[in-house]
């Protein structure tokens, strides 16, 4: 007897539509007069909010585009070097991003969010003034990464020129990392 109810169970749910593609269509499918059930829903907002997040982070593209490294070592001093790359970096280019990760076992520093090759190329040419040994890098970032990158290619502070404040307000207004 289990056994066909588990059968009957598993074609009913085969049979049936999956039409709850959100909470409120979700909410619709329960509701709905369908038998001598009553089913009443209690909604706790904090449950609510946590799945609207969600399912605005899951529709979240991710494309590919292309990045500047400036910098990648695993050596004694890396992390320090990293350090001072990123500094280097967000005085000479105050509009740019600039982002050091650690990739075991190595530290690096990336800068730009470019969309186009041609795009990575004009501004690795413009950065190769100050970091001669950049080079582009392919990666996968949010499309919200992507529109944030100023569209706007900085030419770098002349060596010697104080551009500490510009820097300092550019790495606030992006945050910082790591």
């Amino acid at each position: 007897m289990r056994t066909f109810f588990s059968i009957m169970l598993v074609s009913l749910a085969a049979v049936v539509p999956a039409a709850a593609q959100s909470l409120e269509a979700f909410e619709r499918q329960l509701t709905e007069a369908g038998g001598s059930a009553r089913v009443e829903i209690h909604k706790a907002p904090e449950a609510a909010a946590a799945f609207s997040a969600a399912s605005r982070g899951m529709a979240e593209r991710r494309h590919a585009g292309w990045r500047i490294t400036l910098f990648s070592s695993n050596g004694q001093n890396a992390r320090a070097e990293a350090y001072e790359v990123k500094r280097a970096f967000g005085e000479a280019y105050p509009g740019l991003s600039v982002d050091m990760v650690y990739e075991n076992p190595y530290f690096k520093v990336s800068a730009g969010r470019c969309a186009t090759a041609e795009e990575a190329i004009m501004l690795l040419e413009r950065v190769r003034v100050r970091f001669p040994k950049a080079f582009l890098m392919r990666e996968t970032m949010s499309a919200t990464d992507l529109l944030d990158e100023s569209p706007v290619i900085v030419h770098p502070a002349p060596d010697g020129a104080d551009s500490a404040a510009g820097a300092s307000a550019a790495e606030a207004s992006r945050g910082g990392s790591l």
